[in-house]
């Protein structure tokens, strides 16, 4: 059995250490150690083995068992903290997709921060990514919002074309179509008069007959020019909706436009500032 010597932590006795049993024994105040307890350079390799290997669970204990031995240990309690949020070091703030993050319980991870600068800052690296991430999935969301009213505006730009017509392009109105329709009526009547009305005036006897004749023209053109009149303008009062839709839908779009690109803005920024603040820390 090979014995080996050290002070205990605790009062400064004289540890007896039992190779074969693998742990500390204080021989004045009794307290026991791990085996394990004072290979701080073991700890501190499995410790970085296991956060390389993204085996932060394991990563936390040791981080923890280091702590045990010295609870101001700036090492673990930066790595700690990052592994709360499943990252290895300080650098995959800026190099790692925020989405493959772990959700760090809160109050685990004031208690790791407990009021130091340094992992107050650290915090605060971290939670500004997270926020410029939030921003990006806005972004993406708004990407969706646009490329959605950009197919909807071609559309209503097709369906809204009834509203113009003639050679000139100017918009048409109901006064309009009213008047069309009016004068289309006015012709169809002067056309019945010039064309039955000497056959009307060189045949006498069948009067009547021509009377009907001319009614029934007159009549049937009246059907006609109503119904046709009806559709163009319900078809055009369909266009007037579809224009002010589009209206709509127009300012919709630039607004959605202009909110991503501030959106997009503010996120570059954050993350360009990010990169040269973690930079800094690290150096420090």
């Amino acid at each position: 059995m090979a014995i080996k010597k050290l002070a205990c932590e605790a009062c400064g006795g004289q540890l007896i250490i039992d190779e074969m049993k693998q742990n500390y024994t204080c021989q004045f105040c009794g307290v026991t150690y791990d085996y394990e307890y004072f290979r701080e350079d073991d700890i501190h390799t499995k410790a970085e083995r296991y956060l390389h290997r993204h085996e932060f669970k394991a990563a936390r204990e040791a981080l923890e068992f280091l702590l045990e031995k010295e609870p101001s240990n700036s090492y673990a309690l930066e790595k700690l903290l990052l592994s709360q949020y499943h990252l290895r070091d300080a650098e995959d703030i800026v190099k790692t997709d925020v989405r493959l993050w772990h959700e760090a319980d809160p109050e685990e991870v004031d208690r790791v921060v407990s009021g130091s600068e340094e992992l107050t800052k650290l915090r605060e690296l971290i939670e500004s990514r997270m926020y410029a991430q939030e921003l990006d999935l806005k972004v993406e969301e708004l990407d969706s919002v646009i490329a959605s009213e950009e197919a909807r505006l071609l559309t209503f730009n097709d369906l809204a074309a009834g509203c113009y017509s003639g050679k000139t392009g100017e918009r048409l109105t109901i006064d309009a179509i009213r008047k069309k329709y009016i004068r289309i009526a006015v012709i169809v009547v002067l056309c019945t008069i010039l064309l039955l009305g000497p056959g009307i005036l060189g045949n006498l006897d069948h009067i009547a007959w021509s009377i009907f004749l001319v009614a029934y023209v007159w009549a049937t053109a009246a059907l006609v020019i109503v119904l046709e009149y009806r559709r163009e303008a319900a078809a055009f009062r369909a266009a007037e909706d579809y224009l002010k839709t589009r209206e709509e839908l127009v300012n919709s779009l630039e607004k959605h436009r202009e909110e991503r690109s501030v959106l997009q803005e503010r996120s570059d920024s954050i993350k360009e500032r990010l990169e040269q603040e973690v930079s800094a820390f690290i150096r420090t």
